[in-house]
């Protein structure tokens, strides 16, 4: 007789938050040299593409900085700004199953800050560089700048960080 099999109905099935999926299975929509300038120069790379216009890439201190002279985060059709930064949002001009790149900022930066010309909204972290504002404010043509800290990524299944653990625990949420 052969070994009993589990049988799975939808009630075993769960859904997970993009930054959750991102910290459990990185392999699945990172590469494996994924560095914080790969991500910088992916974003810029993504307003180019989505503008057709120039963007620029930058680093001051710890801060990577992607801005364009035109919100690419407009094409989003998502009103709520801290929405495209958390969840998976298709991005067809980078490929048939890209997304948006700046969820992965959410998942693994500490700080990550947006400007829409002037206005700063902080989406993580509590890290409010002036140094970084008065950045911003000398470049008036900018529209749209995302900023973040620098960060490493691991690629490796299941090397989630004491703080990705205590996020999920807190969540109710268990490793697979």
């Amino acid at each position: 007789m052969g070994a009993s099999r589990k049988v799975y109905t939808d009630k075993d099935l769960r859904t997970l938050d993009m930054i959750t999926a991102l910290w459990i299975r990185p392999q699945m929509y990172l590469s494996p040299v994924m560095d914080s300038g790969g991500i910088a120069a992916r974003l810029a790379e993504e307003a180019f593409r989505l503008t057709k216009k120039q963007a620029h890439l930058d680093k001051l201190d710890n801060w990577f900085i992607v801005a364009a002279n035109e919100d690419w985060l407009s094409y989003t059709n998502t009103a709520d700004i801290q929405q495209v930064f958390r969840t998976h949002i298709h991005l067809a001009e980078m490929g048939s199953f890209d997304m948006y790149g700046e969820v992965i900022l959410t998942a693994y930066a500490e700080n990550v800050v947006t400007f829409l010309d002037t206005k700063m909204t902080v989406i993580k972290g509590e890290k409010e560089s002036q140094l970084l504002a008065k950045f911003i404010e000398s470049k008036p043509d900018w529209k749209r700048v995302v900023a973040f800290s620098d960060f490493s990524i691991s690629i490796r299944p299941g090397s989630l960080t004491t703080e990705q653990l205590q996020f999920l625990k807190d969540a109710g949420k268990t490793r697979p």
